[in-house]
């Protein structure tokens, strides 16, 4: 699902079955900036297996945004998981 406020949203289902190069370069080709560092990259590529890890121990039912911008403010928040009716920033 595209939310034009990240770079990345999808259910923890979808985001579990993606590989992490596929989530990468989502995240990559929604990103305003033409180009991304590695280390950036790397981040990213780190945030994604360790989300991916801790999801195994939880249903399936919720959601994920990398990049998520906080509209008026313009700034960016890494990473939001919605689960369960609470909001993890």
């Amino acid at each position: 699902m595209r939310n034009p406020r990240s770079y990345y949203s999808a259910s923890f289902e979808s985001f579990c079955r993606q590989s992490t190069n596929e989530i990468i370069g989502r995240i990559q080709l929604n990103s305003p900036f033409n180009e991304t560092s590695i280390q950036q990259v790397n981040t990213w590529r780190e945030e994604v297996a360790i989300l991916k890890d801790q999801f195994k121990l939880l249903d399936k039912d919720g959601q994920i945004i990398f990049e998520y911008i906080i509209p008026r403010i313009g700034k960016r928040v890494d990473a939001i998981i919605l689960y369960k009716n609470i909001v993890f920033v």
